[in-house]
């Protein structure tokens, strides 16, 4: 649970620290917080203003971000050379809903006038603080010469040792030019707008939950930032809803929320207690007439409170609502789907097998939590063009393995989201269409279980244990053993939990797809010294799929036939993805055929992102094909594919030399040594359809 001295929960955005100081100069007829007056009939020379309450006065006048209760005023000058010198006037003890005038300030004309209004006492403290190589009080850097002054208010210099003790208390405005006429009252306007630190920024980019807590009554301003929508609002809102765990465990004194400029704005309440919840939601309306250009929303929040109170925060003028409509079984009820939203551009590269969803990155993710119907809905907080296609990829969690999950924004990598078996999944490609401007709809006869065997591996893992968690992780030789017993027709993932070693030569007899667990690619690697076998060999009727992982030879030992193997007749399947590279070495003699790999007739490979780099074939007699040799009957598909400083010298022939079929799309060649391609007896090459 948080303070709300803390920075609250995560993944805030920093913005300067003093709005204070940063130059920001609107003039109105009503200031943020200070109205003008009208002239006191008086000969004195006087400085008044007004300092409004929260809501609408009589005359019409709303809110600004001042505190309601007893506050402190300080009021800064900074002359004009020659005519008059600046000074710091204050702290002045000022109620909010009163008026306030002060006969301090000497007529004349001032280059520029500040003034903060506090929450509380600002030179309470007594403490000092670091500037220009000395250390300062509060009023001490109010009390600067005007030439340091100037210096202390530009955004070159940094404030943030500041930031305990403005405290998110503290609103701040400016004007350039103040003339104070003799023997009048002055009625001067300023727009306040509130100075929030880290600890007071709240990041609402999506849905968000905020928990405040404190033993004494706590007054603080909130910068509300992140809030992005499609313009002009139809329909949804901005909402803000309260509560607490009982009407004794906390007390709520006042919330009101403030525009970019300063205003109060219009908000609609609804509920009647805390303990049920108070909701205050800004209107379609009311969005569209405080959001820029491009639809972002910035908004200050002031909360006045004491106790334990959460805040959940949801933006549904631009989110897409999904529903789920499931049904009572317990493959559904009381579980959670995992989901995620895509653009055309990602979904197109799932489509055609270049990585996995896992592996692209979302517009947005959410989870939907289903009820005892299993039906359940969400907005997830993306913003999307009408008319436009999105697809959305999802998952039932139904082993609940991600129960403590409260978002997917809480995970670090997305990528470490994978089903498990008996979890369900969306069928098809895995990707559900829907269009920008419409709710989005999903049922359960969008899913379908997920039967894949699932192995964690790692260098330490439990040789006995069955890898079906990363909590019971196995080692790869363990896992491969596992895949081996399986039946023909079932098919294995096996996730990488760190770079690990191979133990000799490594045999894929059933469908098996390795990946890294997380965004990091990781390695098998070997130093085993093979005299005969390939260090990976594909079995008849087996198929590897690799995405973000290296299988790196560089210290194999040994004469290998190849490093990895896909027989004649073996009707066997390799496919190098997204991430996925071969890496061979010197420590072995380069043999005869294929020096990365080996393509045997009626056997396939496939690279789409994959690489081969640094293999060789043997230079003192006729080889074929250093990085790739397929076989006749044999065929290879290569687009976004990578060969890097592979070797085919002496009699070598060929970085890939096919005797069988190639379909070639995007390949890079760079620095190889030796003939590209070669094409020979049978085989052909063929751009990619």
């Amino acid at each position: 649970m948080l303070s709300p001295e803390e920075t609250p929960m995560k993944g805030q955005k920093t913005v300067p620290i003093l709005v204070l100081l940063s130059g920001i100069t609107l003039l109105s007829g009503c200031g943020f917080g200070l109205s003008p007056l009208g002239k006191d009939s008086s000969a004195r020379t006087a400085v008044s203003l007004s300092l409004s309450s929260l809501g609408v006065d009589a005359a019409g006048n709303v809110s600004r971000a001042v505190m309601p209760g007893t506050d402190f005023l300080y009021i800064r000058t900074i002359g004009v050379p020659g005519k008059t010198d600046g000074a710091l006037y204050g702290p002045y003890t000022v109620a909010v809903g009163s008026k306030f005038v002060t006969t301090d300030i000497p007529p004349g004309e001032y280059e520029r006038m500040f003034v903060l209004c506090s929450g509380k006492d600002l030179e309470s403290d007594g403490a000092s603080y670091p500037f220009f190589g000395g250390s300062y009080t509060f009023h001490e850097l109010m009390a600067l010469p005007d030439d340091q002054m100037k210096v202390f208010v530009s955004d070159d210099t940094e404030k943030s040792s500041l930031d305990p003790l403005l405290d998110g208390q503290v609103s701040f405005g400016e004007q350039e030019g103040v003339k104070i006429s003799q023997g009048k009252e002055n009625s001067l306007s300023f727009t306040l707008i509130p100075i929030t630190s880290r600890g007071y920024e709240l990041e609402l980019s999506k849905t968000q939950v905020y928990t405040f807590s404190s033993s004494t009554r706590s007054r603080h301003f909130y910068r509300l930032g992140d809030i992005q929508v499609s313009l002009p609002v139809t329909s949804g809102n901005l909402s803000c809803r309260i509560a607490a765990q009982s009407a004794s465990s906390a007390t709520l004194s006042a919330v009101a929320f403030y525009s970019s400029t300063g205003a109060e704005i219009p908000t609609t309440r609804s509920g009647t207690d805390l303990p049920s919840g108070l909701t205050w939601i800004i209107e379609p309306a009311t969005i569209n007439a405080i959001a820029d250009s491009k639809g972002n929303v910035e908004l200050y929040q002031y909360l006045d409170y004491s106790g334990v109170i959460s805040a959940e925060y949801k933006n549904t003028a631009s989110s897409v609502l999904v529903s789920f409509d499931g049904d009572a079984t317990a493959s559904f009820q009381n579980h959670r789907v995992l989901l995620a939203i895509y653009d055309s551009g990602a979904a197109a590269a799932v489509a055609a097998g270049l990585m996995p969803w896992e592996s692209v990155p979302a517009m947005a993710y959410v989870i939907i939590p289903l009820n005892a119907s299993g039906d359940g809905s969400a907005y997830v907080p993306v913003k999307l063009t009408p008319g436009a296609t999105y697809y959305i990829s999802a998952q039932v969690d139904s082993g609940d393995h991600y129960a403590s999950l409260s978002s997917l924004d809480s995970v670090a990598d997305i990528a470490t989201i994978v089903p498990y078996r008996g979890d369900y999944v969306t069928t098809g490609a895995g990707l559900t269409p829907f269009t920008g401007g419409q709710a989005a709809s999903l049922r359960t006869s969008d899913f379908a279980p997920y039967t894949d065997y699932v192995f964690f591996v790692a260098p330490d893992g439990n040789p006995l244990a069955d890898g079906a968690t990363p909590a019971t992780k196995t080692t790869l030789t363990s896992a491969l053993s596992m895949i081996g017993d399986l039946l023909p027709s079932d098919s294995a993932q096996i996730y990488l939990i760190d770079t690990i070693s191979g133990q000799g030569t490594m045999e894929i007899q059933r469908k098996t797809f390795i990946s890294a667990y997380g965004s990091a690619t990781r390695s098998i690697s070997t130093t085993t010294y093979v005299v005969s076998d390939p260090f990976i060999k594909i079995s008849a009727g087996g198929s590897l799929i690799l995405e973000k992982v290296s299988i790196d030879c560089s210290q194999l030992l040994g004469t290998p036939p190849t490093l990895i193997s896909l027989p004649d007749s073996a009707n066997s399947y390799l496919q190098m993805g997204y991430g996925s590279s071969l890496i061979g070495g010197t420590g072995y003699t380069g043999p005869t055929y294929g020096g990365g790999v080996y393509v045997g007739s009626g056997c396939d490979l496939t690279m789409q992102g994959g690489s081969i780099k640094q293999c060789s074939i043997n230079t003192l007699s006729a080889s074929y094909g250093a990085a790739v040799y397929i076989a006749a009957g044999g065929t290879a598909t290569f687009d976004k594919a990578t060969f890097e400083n592979n070797v085919a010298s002496g009699l070598g022939v060929g970085i890939v030399y096919t005797n069988g079929t190639v379909y070639a799309g995007s390949i890079n060649f760079v620095t190889n040594t030796g003939t590209e391609y070669i094409t020979n007896g049978s085989g052909v090459w063929l751009p990619l359809p």
